[in-house]
């Protein structure tokens, strides 16, 4: 890897100085997202490929804690993981001078309808998150099921029609963070984006936990 920047400090630095530092030290994922002020990734899933003959990705740490998070029910390693994550993204957000400033979080809908399970991933990453700002919940809900289940879609114009029109949200929406576990093409953070500032929110930021391989575009060899 090549250094992008270096630093000469004398002397004692600011905390607030200090946290930034820190947080570019992290192998965090900016992504522009339509309606979103900024959304952050903190790893991709699985590591991207170093050239075109790569035929295996393995997963990243957070991909790991996701995997074991989200499909590992009963397991010990389940709840260790989801508290690893809590604890990776809560610290972000609280050092982060952009995304600490939300006034409300939102954990990401789930495809049934209403708001997402409370212990969906997204929700208890959200809770942890809100518990540290100090802030509460934006209703943001399901209010018609997609046409079709979102990772059978391989396009990303096919992917944004079918999460269209399909989130509505209330509640405490100045500022808002949305949590989801995976970010993949953006479409579903898309129209979440859109049914919050609809509601009426000035200004929506994102923190997913991982970035999917699929939908990212630059850098990275594709046909």
């Amino acid at each position: 890897m090549s250094t992008t920047h270096r630093y000469q400090i004398h002397g004692v630095l600011p905390r607030k100085i200090r946290s930034l530092l820190e947080l570019h030290q992290s192998p965090a994922v900016t992504v522009c997202v339509s309606g979103c002020d900024v959304c952050v990734c903190l790893d991709f899933y699985s590591t991207p490929p170093v050239n075109e003959e790569s035929t295996t990705y393995p997963k990243t740490i957070i991909g790991e804690r996701i995997q074991r998070a989200k499909y590992w029910s009963g397991r010990p390693d389940r709840e260790r993981a989801r508290s690893e994550l809590m604890k990776s993204a809560t610290a972000y957000v609280a050092a982060h001078p952009v995304l600490s400033t939300a006034t409300a979080v939102a954990p990401m809908p789930g495809s049934e309808l209403g708001s997402p399970a409370a212990d969906s991933l997204p929700s208890v990453v959200a809770t942890a998150i809100g518990s540290r700002l100090g802030v509460g919940f934006a209703d943001l809900r399901r209010s018609r099921k997609p046409d079709a289940p979102q990772k059978g879609i391989s396009e990303a114009k096919a992917a944004d029609e079918n999460q269209r029109d399909t989130m509505a949200a209330s509640g405490l929406v100045d500022r808002v963070l949305i949590v989801d576990d995976t970010l993949r093409y953006g479409s579903t953070a898309r129209e979440a984006c859109r049914a919050l500032r609809t509601a009426g929110a000035t200004r929506v930021f994102m923190l997913s936990l991982a970035k999917d391989l699929k939908g990212t575009e630059g850098g990275f060899f594709s046909d």
